[in-house]
């Protein structure tokens, strides 16, 4: 009986370990989405790199390569890293939690030396804030303004070499799908005109960046 008795109590205690240790990771509010996303920043600011300042000679040369990355996977899936240049320059820093969720449930955060975006993810869509002003909703390869308006959409297709993106109908430039695994120190972007606007270039960030970091998960 004694016996039984420690088992029970230990499964008691491990029980309330996992309980403990995942409360609110299931279904977050909004409160604990808010104190995520503050540690996000916490700890992206902590990190002892400094973003180089994001002006179009380095836009052009973001790639897929990674430093300072860490991926935990797990119940609660946690992921955060800084994408450099081809010259090893430090330009995006991105922090990741998926929560525990039958459907998709995640919080983002990334930010350049100008601007940060932070991606909400619940079932298939994703609300988007830049530089805390909400952008819209990207569902299906489209991101629609707050008024549901198409605002932009990506062609994306694992088979082909470049996504492109089109903002309010005009087609910026692509992000490049590194089909080879092993080629990630190749240049993110081709962009048709160097020379985009400020909010054409913070449209097509805020779909460039996301789909970036799917496809550095999914390798």
């Amino acid at each position: 009986m004694l016996g039984l008795a420690v088992v029970v109590g230990a499964a008691l205690v491990t029980s309330s370990y996992y309980a403990s240790k995942y409360a609110g990771n299931t279904n977050p509010n909004a409160k604990k989405i808010q104190a995520d996303l503050a540690l996000m920043k916490k700890e992206l600011e902590e990190l002892e790199v400094e973003l180089v300042p994001w002006v179009s000679e380095e836009r052009e040369l973001l790639s897929y390569n990674q430093i300072n990355n860490e991926l935990e996977e797990g119940r609660v899936t946690t992921a955060k890293g800084v994408f450099t240049s081809i010259y090893n320059e430090p330009m995006i820093k991105y922090s990741y939690k998926k929560y525990i969720s039958r459907k998709e449930n995640a919080l983002l955060y990334a930010r350049t030396s100008n601007r940060e975006y932070i991606y909400r993810t619940k079932n298939a869509a994703v609300t988007i804030y830049m530089n805390g002003q909400l952008i819209g909703l990207y569902e299906n390869n489209q991101l629609l303004t707050p008024k549901n308006q198409l605002l932009a959409k990506i062609d994306k297709n694992a088979q082909k070499e470049f996504y492109e993106i089109v903002v309010e109908g005009k087609e910026l430039g692509s992000i490049v799908n590194p089909i080879n695994p092993s080629n990630i120190n190749i240049r993110a972007f081709d962009l048709v005109d160097a020379k985009l606007s400020p909010r054409d270039e913070s449209i097509f960030l805020a779909i460039a960046i996301l789909e970036m970091l799917e496809i550095s998960f999914r390798k």
